[in-house]
């Protein structure tokens, strides 16, 4: 059953895992909520009047924390950008009641370097799911989402890093997930100040070869290296971008790179990546506003394209209103 609201009152956004006022209603269905530095329109299954710190209360009173059950360290502070870490992060997506259902996986990026990374998640011996792609710097790309369940079969993961230009780093974090080391594990994520679990991966500095003569031998092409620097090459994507458009559909198969028999998980990545080159290229072309068509549906990549929007200093404000053309599945961007 939906929660009904008012304007006034103080709601938990679930996903989100903030706090924030409902401003008033937009329909039946949904509502503006107040966050400290914007307002943002939510559907009103996302928000609760139940925060999570009541609920700890009262399990706390009655019986106690649940057994294989975490609490996320919160008396940390949030580590800002330049900690010039890369990190592989698990962050927890709640239920109303404050228990972990499952993980959003995320590789961060808090370097000054664009990196490279192959990324391999394996359940009983099979890849479960891949992804090679490249990571801005100081930002973060989202792999894929994992049941809290599947901690107790045992996942392992392997992640390759290196630089996009293979001259500054490298690195490479191979593990096997358990679930009593998992949960100790905690932390606060740079770049998005979340609470969430992290594995930091090791890096290396790479050794710049100096040559000992001036007379330079005859270049040597190595065939294995180069079939390496072909696969992590990131395609060159200004001809699929164009110019910066008032108008972006994220509908998948408007998405370049989208092949029929992908996993939910590989074609949200690919409408985010999209997302994020779209708002991009509009923020360099000089637009004051740009419309992103993400169709209503479950609304999983409204929710997480309003995510990523909060921590862009270059958006003004968005909104979720009823559009004569787009109805309610485009998010309005106002660009500084």
């Amino acid at each position: 059953m939906i929660e009904k609201f008012s304007a006034g009152d103080k709601v938990y956004l679930i996903h989100l895992k903030e706090t924030g006022v409902v401003t008033r209603l937009n329909g039946a269905e949904m509502v503006y909520v107040q966050l400290p530095d914007m307002e943002i329109p939510v559907y009103c299954t996302d928000i609760t009047r139940t925060f999570p710190q009541q609920e700890s209360v009262k399990k706390n009173a009655t019986s106690g924390k649940p057994a294989g059950q975490a609490t996320v360290v919160t008396n940390k502070e949030p580590v800002k950008k330049g900690s010039n870490e890369i990190c592989l992060v698990f962050i927890p997506l709640k239920l109303s009641s404050g228990d972990i259902e499952s993980f959003r996986v995320m590789l961060i990026n808090d370097t000054a370097f664009s990196i490279n990374f192959r990324y391999r998640f394996f359940l009983s011996g099979n890849i479960n799911f891949k992804l090679d792609s490249v990571v801005l710097p100081e930002q973060y790309c989202l792999l894929h989402e994992l049941l809290l369940d599947v901690l107790n079969e045992a996942p392992e993961f392997d992640l390759y890093i290196r630089d996009t230009k293979n001259e500054v780093l490298t690195g490479d974090l191979a593990q096997k997930v358990k679930p009593q080391n998992f949960f100790n594990k905690s932390g606060i994520v740079s770049l998005t100040g979340e609470e969430g679990y992290m594995y930091k991966v090791p890096v290396r500095a790479m050794k710049k070869i100096v040559p000992k003569e001036i007379v330079k031998p005859a270049a040597k092409i190595d065939v294995s290296m180069l079939k390496d620097m072909m696969m992590f090459s990131p395609p060159n994507k200004d001809h699929e971008l164009g110019t910066a458009s008032g108008e972006v559909d994220l509908h998948i198969e408007k998405v370049p790179g989208y092949v029929p028999g992908m996993s939910n998980a590989e074609m949200l990545h690919l409408q985010l990546e999209q997302f994020q080159q779209k708002l991009d290229r509009a923020i360099a072309g000089g637009l004051d506003r740009v419309y992103f068509i993400h169709g209503v549906g479950k609304g999983k990549l409204r929710m997480e394209i309003h995510r990523m929007l909060q921590h862009r200093k270059e958006v003004k404000s968005f909104n979720n209103n009823y559009h004569p053309k787009y109805s309610y599945g485009a998010t309005e961007v106002i660009l500084h």
